[in-house]
């Protein structure tokens, strides 16, 4: 029993620290003593108080024995009232009781507020006697109230005498204890956590009690033997990391893929350039046989092949030089790769360092690169072209428009049966041809956006197809394939028009004894038709025509889209320069794939527009023949006096009076005079000294209503930006025909004009 005891308290014990251990035992030892020692004191302190409390009961009750006697004989209780008020003075006295054989309650009195709540009352009984005759009897009860009272006072000071005395008793123990004892101790146990963590230069507390300073001392001792030894391990160990590191800071760092195998064929380092190159994980990477993670391309990974013979035919031409190869890995394709082999011994143990260098972006961007360096020659190309047709499209348009004026005068003055009349037509013939051909090299300069709209690609492609149908020749075949649905572009109607035309009309030139037309509408978004040129874009159409004529060679498929070059006997070479420029303009991309005798297959891409698409605007149509309209009084302003002369007599047809200026100034004072006199203005765009466009900002300003035209031997989107801003009525492009002048001033004219 004894012995369980002992263990369950050491159980206890060893749940705390040396210092509450020592605490809990000065406690319990101090409290069992204090406690027994004020309990006796309490319980001799309460006997002696109710001693005497006993023998005051007895001396009041002989007193009151040998005082009634008189009054209880002649039972005479009022005789015997002052004795027991006089008794009954007595605090304590609770109950005095007399009575008789023959009268239970001959006197009595009481004070039941004396009684104690807590104790148990003192009563003593007594006889009466007469001589030897007992008469009666007496009951005296005592409260002990006042006796409790006593012993609680003098409980609490016992209490607090114990309690001062176990306070000074442990508070000089532990004293004693935390200085000799648990200070050394703990000194002690913080040094030794220093030393299990490494930290041997903090000295040991010597100052312990006996065994205690003893202890410390050794321990000291000892913590100097290995502090000296650990010093010598650390300078080796950092020596050691130092190297260790740096070489692991190499690996790391190099762009390089870092590949260490073993003899064996396992892979044993795998660095991170490594993990990224071949998309695994370096865990995932060491220990697997070094075949089944990376292998030359046409070579099939065998995992249970001779890791010599695998290993011969894979660092073939690699050791000791740098070798381009193409490697593939079980999470990438085929990909280009400068590596080097070289082997390692170290110790008993052979290693293959492989080291490569992935070359994939290198290839990547030199193609890019040289793709870039066609466009941007393609763009100097072009840039000349726009250059040289904005420098001479002015003079040049000028010079169409006095031959193809001249031309309809001589038209009208030359008999309808004479022969002359072929050769005028002919001249207009070449005028309407010469400004067709400079309208097309300035669509290089700066093709316009000005008519771009959302529309459906396939209705569009279609519209084109069916076209070319009613003229291409009957031995040529058009196929169109709609893969795209009903998606559509942000383009000009017009000049995709163009393009997809031209496309056709070359197709077919491509095939002069007839062949199948190919034209597929499709929708991609990337992978294998993706363009390098659209990287931003991932959403594409891709229009598609293909044909079977004869094809062309690699040289002369880099130059198609070259200004004024052409393999035909015919034409002027600018068809696929404009449509390159058409397509490029629209953020789009035109290619070309051809070989000799396997036809021509030319590739769209296009932008497809996500937004809604606008209803479709009515065509207006003009009645055919309708009666020309006659008005008063037209002011015609330009500085070629020759072209005054033409066009006033086009003029002339709808107004009872032209008057004609070659100075912009002069024409502007001589309007100020009457201007409720015109009914037109029209005028050149440049000029000296004043352009048309501020010309008629100056007539708009005095008349605001009166019709303005403006034309321009060079229809730039500057002209369009300043006409619309003015809202001028109309900008025309010299030259033009005798018949859109005089459709154009009727049109804006006639709603304007009351008819005269």
């Amino acid at each position: 029993m004894i012995k369980q005891l002992a263990r369950r308290t050491g159980s206890f014990f060893a749940g705390f620290s040396l210092q509450w251990s020592l605490f809990l035992v000065l406690v319990i030892g101090l409290t069992v003593p204090i406690s027994l020692l004020a309990f006796h004191t309490h319980t001799e302190r309460k006997e002696a108080l109710l001693n005497e409390l006993r023998q005051h009961l007895s001396e009041v009750t002989d007193v009151l024995a040998s005082g009634l006697v008189s009054s209880t004989w002649n039972l005479d209780a009022e005789a015997a009232r002052p004795l027991l008020n006089a008794v009954m003075s007595d605090e304590r006295v609770v109950d005095i009781t007399v009575y008789t054989e023959l009268i239970p309650r001959f006197l009595q009195a009481s004070e039941p507020s004396r009684r104690s709540t807590v104790g148990r009352p003192l009563l003593m009984q007594k006889a009466i006697y007469r001589g030897d005759e007992k008469i009666a009897f007496v009951v005296v009860e005592m409260s002990t109230a006042r006796m409790e009272a006593v012993l609680e006072a003098e409980e609490q000071r016992i209490l607090l005498a114990a309690v001062a005395q176990f306070a000074v008793s442990l508070l000089v123990i532990l004293l004693f204890l935390q200085r000799k004892v648990i200070r050394p101790l703990r000194s002690l146990a913080m040094n030794a956590q220093s030393v299990a963590e490494g930290v041997l230069d903090s000295k040991v507390d010597t100052s312990g009690w006996g065994e205690v300073g003893r202890l410390g001392s050794s321990f000291d001792a000892m913590r100097r033997a290995l502090r000296d030894n650990f010093a010598q391990v650390e300078t080796q160990r950092q020596e050691l990391q130092d190297s260790e590191a740096l070489k692991r800071a190499v690996i790391d760092s190099t762009l390089d893929c870092l590949v260490t195998i073993s003899d064996t064929g396992r892979i044993v380092q795998f660095n991170p350039a490594a993990e990224k190159t071949f998309a695994v994980a370096k865990e995932n990477a060491v220990g697997r046989p070094f075949q089944t993670v990376i292998w030359l391309e046409g070579q099939a990974p065998e995992a249970a092949a001779a890791f010599d013979g695998f290993m011969e035919a894979f660092s073939d031409g690699m050791v000791g030089r740098r070798k381009e190869a193409d490697l593939v890995s079980p999470h990438r394709p085929a990909f280009p790769a400068e590596a080097t082999i070289s082997s390692v011994r170290t110790g008993q143990e052979n290693f293959y360092v492989l080291q490569l260098r992935d070359i994939s972006h290198r290839k990547a961007m030199q193609r890019e690169r040289d793709l870039l360096e066609r466009q941007l020659a393609q763009s100097q190309k072009m840039e000349a072209v726009g250059t040289m047709a904005g420098g001479i499209a002015h003079d040049f348009n000028n010079i169409l428009g006095i031959a193809i004026g001249a031309a309809e005068i001589a038209s009208d003055l030359i008999p309808p049966d004479s022969s002359a009349q072929k050769y005028v037509a002919r001249t207009l013939e070449a005028g309407s041809r010469g400004r067709a051909l400079v309208k097309q090299i300035l669509s290089f300069s700066s093709p316009s956006s000005k008519h771009r709209s959302g529309i459906p690609a396939a209705e569009l492609a279609g519209t084109c197809i069916d076209q070319f149908r009613e003229t291409a020749p009957a031995a040529t075949a058009v196929e169109f394939t709609n893969l795209a649905g009903s998606l559509a572009i942000y383009a000009d109607p017009v000049q995709i028009s163009q393009v997809v035309t031209n496309i056709l009309l070359n197709a077919a030139d491509a095939m002069p004894d007839g062949g199948k037309i190919n034209v597929i509408l499709s929708h991609c978004t990337g992978g294998e038709d993706a363009v390098p040129t659209l990287a931003d874009h991932a959403d594409l159409l891709k229009l598609t025509i293909s044909d079977t004529g004869c094809g062309m060679d690699e040289e002369t498929a880099k130059r198609i889209f070259d200004g004024f070059f052409t393999t035909k006997g015919t034409g002027h070479g600018l068809g696929l320069t404009l449509a390159h420029s058409i397509i490029t303009s629209h953020g789009g991309h035109l290619s070309v794939s051809s070989a000799p005798g396997r036809g021509s297959c030319f590739s769209i891409y296009l932008p497809v527009c996500r937004d809604a698409l606008p209803a479709s605007p009515r065509a207006e149509k003009h009645a055919p023949g309708a009666a020309v309209r006659r008005f008063r009084t037209v002011l015609l302003v330009d500085d070629e006096q020759k072209l005054i002369d033409l066009t006033e007599h086009s003029l002339a047809r709808l107004f009872a009076e032209v008057e004609t200026f070659s100075d912009p100034g002069a024409a502007w004072q001589h309007f100020k005079r009457c201007p409720e006199k015109y009914e037109l203005l029209m005028t050149d765009y440049s000029m000296p000294g004043m352009t048309g466009v501020q010309l008629a900002a100056k007539v708009r300003a005095a008349r605001p209503e009166l019709p303005v035209i403006i034309y321009s031997g060079m229809k730039t989107p500057e002209v369009h930006d300043q006409a619309r801003k003015l809202k001028i009525d109309a900008v025309l492009t010299k030259p033009f025909f005798r018949e859109e002048l005089i459709e154009t001033v009727q049109r804006i004219c006639g709603n304007k004009v009351r008819v005269r």
